[in-house]
C-alpha cells in the first residue's frame, strides 16, 4: 500500500511519502478511534483527533498502542495528523521527531494510515436466565462462521433478580470459565486453562449458563457482550510503518480489519 497526502508536508515526514499514491479528498477537521484484534495476535488500540490541520492554532494529538507478535510500537504524537473525505474517510499520522517506542526502545518514526469503510459492528449480547420453584435454565447460545476472537469478560451483570452467592459458567468451545457472585454482577473465577479475563480467544461457539443465583427472588438474568459483527461491505484498512534514525523500514504491517472498527468521526 503506497500512498501519498495531496497535502504539502515538509522534512522526514514528505520523504516517508515520497513516490506513493494516497487518494485524492479533502482535509477535514476529525477524530478518529480504533479497536482491532487480529486472529494472529495483534491488537490496536488508539485515538487522535486533528482540528484546523495547517493553520495557526491547529490542534493535533495521537495515543496509539500496535500490540503484534515479536513488535510493539507506541507513540503519544505525531508532527502530522490528517484525515481525508472523499465518499470514504482516511486518516494518517505521520512523525518525524524520534517519538515512536518500539520494543520499548525510543528514537524511532512512524507512518500510520487508515480507511473508515464502514460502521462501527454492533454488539453481540449473549444472555441467559433462571427461574426457581421448580428451577428452570434458560441458557444464551451463539456461533460463529468462521470462528473468530471473542475476549473473556471480567464479569457479567445482573440484569434481574440477584446473584447472591451463585455461579455462571461462560464457555468458548474447549475453554469453560467460571464465574462467582457478588451482588450485583458475577466476577470472573478461573477458567479450565490457563486463560484468565482480558485473554482473547478463537471461538465458534459461546455458551452462558447460569448455575446458580439468590433464591430470594423468583429469577435471575444475566447479560454480557462478548463479540461484535462486522457490517456487510468493504472493510476498514490499516497501515503502519516503523522508521529509524537512518531511515530504515524496520517494521511494517497492513491488513483490513476483521475483528473491531476504525472509526474516523468529521467534526463541525
Amino acid at each position: 500500500m503506497k500512498n501519498r497526502l495531496p497535502v504539502a508536508l515538509t522534512g522526514a515526514a514528505a520523504l516517508l511519502l515520497a513516490g506513493n499514491s494516497w487518494a485524492d479528498g479533502s482535509v477535514v477537521d476529525c477524530e478518529v478511534s480504533a479497536a482491532v484484534v487480529y486472529e494472529h495476535g495483534d491488537e490496536i488500540d488508539g485515538s487522535a483527533l486533528s482540528i484546523g490541520y495547517g493553520t495557526p492554532g491547529a490542534l493535533a494529538s495521537v495515543e496509539w498502542l500496535n500490540e503484534a507478535l515479536g513488535a510493539v510500537f507506541e507513540t503519544i504524537s505525531a508532527d502530522e495528523i490528517v484525515c481525508l473525505q472523499n465518499g470514504l474517510l482516511q486518516a494518517i499520522f505521520i512523525s518525524d521527531s524520534g517519538d515512536g517506542i518500539f520494543n520499548g526502545v525510543p528514537g524511532y518514526n512512524f507512518e500510520i494510515r487508515m480507511t473508515d469503510n464502514r460502521p462501527a459492528p454492533s454488539v453481540i449480547e449473549l444472555n441467559a436466565s433462571i427461574t426457581h420453584r421448580p428451577t428452570r435454565r434458560n441458557e444464551g447460545v451463539v456461533n460463529f462462521d468462521p470462528p473468530r476472537p471473542v475476549t473473556i469478560p471480567a464479569e457479567i451483570n445482573v440484569v434481574t433478580g440477584g446473584s447472591g452467592n451463585g455461579k455462571v459458567n461462560l464457555i468458548l468451545d474447549g475453554v469453560i470459565c467460571k464465574y462467582r457472585g457478588v451482588g450485583a454482577s458475577y466476577e470472573f473465577d478461573r477458567c479450565n486453562s490457563d486463560n484468565v479475563a482480558g485473554d482473547s480467544v478463537p471461538v465458534s461457539e459461546a455458551r452462558l449458563k447460569i448455575k446458580q443465583a439468590d433464591r430470594s427472588f423468583g429469577g435471575t438474568s444475566v447479560s454480557v457482550p462478548i463479540s461484535s459483527e462486522p457490517a456487510p461491505g468493504a472493510r476498514d484498512t490499516y497501515f503502519i510503518a516503523v522508521i529509524d534514525a537512518l531511515g530504515n523500514t524496520v517494521y511494517e504491517y497492513s491488513d483490513p480489519v476483521d475483528f473491531g472498527d476504525i472509526d474516523i468521526t468529521v467534526l463541525p
